[in-house]
């Protein structure tokens, strides 16, 4: 299902936009899922810029409603509140967006944190959205949704698989795969343009 959201602007500065999910975005999102089914199902969520800010929003006021997500290019991000454990996820950014700073910030507090977070740099990319991105995470999604677990750790910095030690858990400079089958497919988005 396609959602859309609109805010004054004014609105999404002082607190009370769209963004927000807990002030009422949100369970309007839930209630339209309700409607088309009652069963209590887990959602998977994308959102680009502001869906982004909306995405994150989400996954901190009801993470157990979210399977997984992915959050693209948001201009700023809040922290997560203590005690919150949020699902696997995804932080992505272009590399030539003004955003990439805060994105990328964010990405390394959630691994700081333990948060099964992968994050996504897209190479020659500004402030748009991307096929290559969108491709990439139905397959995310779906290994998720297919419960084809057997994650790893893998290092940032040159992708080298660092296996599954909890160890690694709380590391800013790793990233985490919910399959090491997706390895492959996240480097090549990593490294093409």
């Amino acid at each position: 299902m396609g959602i859309s959201f609109a805010s004054e602007i004014c609105d999404l500065k002082n607190g009370n936009g769209y963004y927000y999910a807990e002030k009422e975005s949100g369970q309007v999102l839930l209630d339209a899922i309700e409607q088309i089914t009652p069963c209590d199902l887990k959602i998977f969520l994308f959102g680009f810029s502001g869906g982004a800010h909306f995405v994150s929003q989400f996954v901190q006021w009801k993470p157990d409603k979210v399977k997984s997500w992915c959050a693209y290019a948001a201009g700023w991000w809040s922290g997560i509140p203590k005690g919150i454990q949020i699902p696997l996820g995804i932080i992505a950014c272009g590399d030539i967006d003004n955003r990439l700073d805060a994105c990328f910030t964010h990405f390394v507090d959630l691994r700081s944190k333990g948060m099964p977070v992968l994050w996504v740099k897209l190479k020659n990319t500004s402030h748009v959205l991307s096929e290559r991105l969108e491709s990439f995470v139905r397959i995310y999604f779906k290994t998720i949704l297919q419960d084809k677990f057997d994650p790893v750790f893998i290092e940032l910095e040159n992708y080298t698989n660092l296996g599954f030690d909890s160890n690694l858990e709380n590391n800013g400079n790793n990233v985490y795969l919910p399959n090491h089958m997706l390895l492959e497919k996240w480097k090549y988005l990593m490294e093409s343009d």
